[in-house]
């Protein structure tokens, strides 16, 4: 059964090591993710794995990332959630339920060259384009419009520079409307994000931002519950979330 995000857990335990959500969900990853499901309490077999101490660097849990924590197994609290990798979640269930007919399994388990999903009435480009590998060469050069496009695909693509402060408010009965983000909004955001640093090499700066909000903008413009934001406050909101940092390092490999 698929989790709700509003209910997935802050941290859950896998391999013995700790992971914590993300906000992103690993839509163009090339790299092999393992999915993990709740471990059941009630199995008694002695097939599935004891806890090995170390993990991969991240894993998806409810179809979000989770990245590995730096806490000793030993520091981790009793009370949070234990997973286990779905297929051998699977492959106990066989074992645990025989069936008359062979189960049918879902999807496999490790996700790679998964796609944005197709933007709602405005045109974007092609979205079957999976994450590159990291460029070997940093570019110093600002992140370009159309970055999320592949160079033979940009030509009548609308570009629509954005500003750099917010437009004007809509004021409806002498109060400003507050504009939020909302989960979908965050990542795409982050993918975006992601993939300037791979092309890049390295962290995003502020001028890079102008590329950034022009794909987000293309992306969702003219969508329910989407508000065109200045590059600065598009910046602003990315940067100054706590995981940031966090974030940055992960894709670019850096302590």
């Amino acid at each position: 059964m698929a989790q709700n995000s509003l209910t997935l857990p802050a941290t859950l335990v896998y391999e013995g090591r700790e992971y914590s959500r993300s906000g992103i969900k690993p839509f163009i990853l090339t790299i092999e993710l393992v999915e993990v499901v709740p471990f059941d309490e009630d199995d008694t077999s002695e097939d599935l794995p004891e806890p090995a101490g170390y993990g991969p660097q991240q894993v998806v849990f409810g179809g979000v990332l989770y990245f590995l924590e730096s806490t000793p197994p030993h520091e981790i609290e009793d009370s949070v959630l234990r997973t286990v990798e779905k297929d051998v979640a699977l492959q106990q269930a066989q074992v645990l339920q025989p069936q008359p007919q062979p189960l049918q399994a879902a999807p496999p388990p490790r996700l790679a060259n998964q796609h944005f999903p197709a933007n709602r009435g405005f045109s974007t480009g092609p979205t079957n384009r999976a994450m590159p590998a990291r460029a070997r060469v940093t570019t110093a050069k600002k992140l370009p419009y159309l970055f999320d496009i592949p160079a033979s695909q940009q030509a009548g693509i609308q570009v629509i520079t954005p500003s750099q402060s917010n437009p004007v408010v809509r004021i409806v009965n002498g109060k400003r409307m507050r504009a939020r983000w909302t989960n979908e909004h965050t990542q795409y955001l982050d993918e975006l994000i992601w993939l300037g640093m791979l092309l890049t090499n390295r962290r995003l700066e502020v001028r890079d931002f102008q590329a950034v909000t022009e794909a987000l903008h293309r992306r969702f413009r003219g969508t329910p519950d989407y508000t065109i934001r200045g590059w600065n406050t598009v910046h602003s909101y990315a940067t100054r979330r706590p995981t940031y940092p966090k974030f940055v390092n992960h894709v670019l490999s850096l302590p």
